[in-house]
C-alpha cells in the first residue's frame, strides 16, 4: 500500500481545494458530505464495533473506546494487559476507507510499532486481526510503521496552518 494510493482515496472524503475561511463552501462540497455519511452512519449504527470489543472478553482487560475523537473518522479502543501494563494496545478502524492498525506503544518511552515484536504482543496482535477480520472482513490491516506515522498534507488550508490528515487521524 502507497502513501500516493491512500492520498487518491482520501479525496473522496476531505474538500480539495476549498480553504476553512469558505465554510459554506466546504460543508456544501461532496467530498465532505461523503466523509460525514460515513462517520454519521458509523456513528449511530454501531452494531459491528460493539460486537468486535465484546469478542475481546477472553483478553481480561479493560477495554477504553475513544472512537470519533478530535474529528477522527474512525472507531478507536485501547487497552493494557494485567501482565504487562507498560504497553497499550490500540486498535483504529476507519469508516471512510477499509483499512485498520494495530498500535503497540510502549507508555514509559512512547515508542510507537505497528507490528509485533515480543511474544505477548505477536499473540495479542493475531487475535486482533483475527476478530477484526469477523468483524469487518473487507478492511485491510495497515502495518507499514511509516505509513501510518506519516502526515498527509492535502486539501485544506487556512492562512499558513496546513491541516494533516490520514486514514485513521485528524490534526491541526
Amino acid at each position: 500500500m502507497r502513501k500516493e494510493q491512500i492520498t487518491e482515496q482520501l479525496k473522496e472524503y476531505y474538500p480539495e481545494g476549498l480553504t476553512l475561511d469558505d465554510i459554506m463552501a466546504y460543508s456544501a462540497s461532496e467530498a465532505y458530505n461523503n466523509r460525514k455519511r460515513c462517520t454519521e452512519s458509523a456513528w449511530s449504527d454501531r452494531g459491528q464495533w460493539e460486537q468486535l470489543k465484546e469478542s475481546l472478553t477472553d483478553l481480561s482487560a479493560e477495554i477504553w473506546d475513544y472512537s470519533f475523537l478530535g474529528g477522527s473518522p474512525s472507531y478507536h479502543f485501547s487497552f493494557r494487559l494485567e501482565q504487562n501494563e507498560d504497553i497499550l494496545y490500540s486498535l483504529f478502524v476507519s469508516v471512510i476507507l477499509p483499512y485498520y492498525a494495530i498500535r503497540i506503544m510502549s507508555l514509559s518511552n512512547r515508542e510507537k510499532l505497528f507490528t509485533p515484536v515480543s511474544d505477548t504482543d505477536f499473540q495479542v496482535f493475531e487475535k486482533l486481526k483475527t476478530k477484526v477480520h469477523n468483524v469487518f472482513p473487507e478492511h485491510l490491516i495497515i502495518i507499514d510503521d511509516r505509513l501510518l506515522q506519516t502526515k498527509v498534507d492535502i486539501f485544506e488550508a487556512d492562512g499558513k496552518i496546513l491541516r494533516q490528515y490520514s486514514t485513521f487521524y485528524s490534526r491541526r
